[in-house]
Formats: structure tokens, C-alpha cells, sequence
């Protein structure tokens, strides 16, 4: 298979995929995002009964994306797929490092991240909205450190993630460093989700008059 037949096949595969984006009305969206919060964020509440486990990142940004693909507020939705996007390795590495695995954690993680990319296409990537999500999550954690119990560690609020304590940061300056990872994370992450945006719109032909613009607030399409 020659380059030209690769990118071929690249260009219907992407295809396809705005298209099925396209089919569905933003809050139809909205509803199945929810579904799938629900499942896991339901099973926390009935098995574990631990209500303040739905205060971790990944759960508040499946949230946003939900409140935002049905309010057709693209601000919530993008801070959310943010966060869940930053979220989704450190997940995984989580698993490999020894971590509990829920069995409908995979429904969240990997179906909050696809439906805020549905959100990002059809409603555009807001500029600088990782300062958001960053304001968002400091709020978050300084909560989760006052209001959850030490051993939860929700958020990584009470002490350093355990591969990370190599590095010997005196306590003092945790929840410094804490924050600057995320500030790494979320902006490196919002440069990657307009990468693919623009490329999504770039490809698509009726859109691709809309990326003349650098600006990420013009990266949306006519149609909501």
C-alpha cells in the first residue's frame, strides 16, 4: 500500500467519523455522555458508598463535558474533555503501577474523552481554556484537602502520587508542584486537542475555509 493509498484511506476513515458527529444533535450527545457517567459514576455510589470519590478529576470533567454538550456551552465542554484527556494516561499508568480497577471505570475514561471530541468539533476550542480547567482543579484539590479522608488521597491532595516521591519535593512545596503539573498538562494537552481539530477541519471540505484563522474561537462549525 503505497503513501497515497494510506492517506486515502485515512481521509474516509476521518470521514466517517465527522459524519457520524454531524448525524446526532449536540444534546442527543449530551444524553448518552450522561449515560455513561452514570454507569460508573452509579456504581460508586451503591458499592463503594464513598459519595466523595465523584469529586476526582476525571469525574467532575465527565460532567462538564455532559453539562456542556447539553447546554451547547462549549467553555464546560472543553475544560472538561481537558481534564479527561490529561486524566486518561495517568489512568493507565495507574493500572500498570498496581491501581484498583473498577470494571465500569473504562466506560467513563474512555467514553467522557470521546464525547467532549464530538463537543469540540461541533462547538469549536475556546483560547486559553486550560486556565479555566486550571482554576477548576486548584478550587478541586484545596476542597478535596480540607474535605476527604487522608488515606483516599483523592486528587492526589493529601500526599505525593507514590512513583513521584522519588524525587524527594519537601511537603511544603507539594501542592506547588502538584499544580504545575497540571499547568504543563493541561496546556501541552489543549495544543494536542487543537492539533486535531484542525486537522479534523482541514480534511473536511466544507469546514476547511474555516481554519485561515489561528485563532481557536473561529475552529467551529456552522452547525450545532
Amino acid at each position: 500500500m503505497g503513501p497515497s493509498s494510506a492517506s486515502g484511506n485515512n481521509y474516509r476513515m476521518l470521514r466517517k467519523v465527522i459524519d457520524l458527529c454531524d448525524r446526532w444533535p449536540l444534546p442527543a450527545w449530551g444524553c448518552l455522555a450522561l449515560v455513561l457517567y452514570a454507569i460508573h459514576g452509579g456504581w460508586h455510589l451503591l458499592s463503594i458508598g464513598q459519595p466523595y470519590e465523584l469529586l476526582w478529576a476525571c469525574h467532575l470533567g465527565n460532567m462538564a463535558v455532559v453539562i456542556g454538550l447539553l447546554t451547547k456551552c462549549r467553555w464546560l465542554n472543553a475544560v472538561g474533555t481537558l481534564i479527561l484527556f490529561v486524566g486518561l494516561p495517568l489512568w493507565f499508568i495507574n493500572l500498570f503501577t498496581g491501581g484498583r480497577l473498577i470494571f465500569t471505570s473504562p466506560v467513563m475514561h474512555v467514553g467522557g474523552p470521546l464525547m467532549g471530541l464530538v463537543g469540540i468539533y461541533r462547538l469549536g476550542l475556546p483560547d486559553r481554556d486550560w486556565l479555566i480547567a486550571l482554576v477548576l482543579i486548584t478550587f478541586v484539590i484545596l476542597l478535596c484537602l480540607v474535605a476527604t479522608p487522608y488515606d483516599q488521597n483523592i486528587n492526589l491532595a493529601h500526599h505525593e502520587w507514590k512513583p513521584l516521591e522519588v524525587l524527594g519535593v519537601p511537603p511544603q512545596f507539594r501542592i506547588a508542584f502538584l499544580l504545575a503539573r497540571w499547568v504543563v498538562l493541561l496546556s501541552t494537552t489543549e495544543l494536542m486537542l487543537c492539533w486535531i481539530l484542525r486537522k479534523a477541519k482541514w480534511d473536511d471540505p466544507a469546514t476547511s475555509a474555516l481554519t485561515g484563522n489561528l485563532s481557536l474561537d473561529r475552529l467551529s462549525t456552522s452547525s450545532q
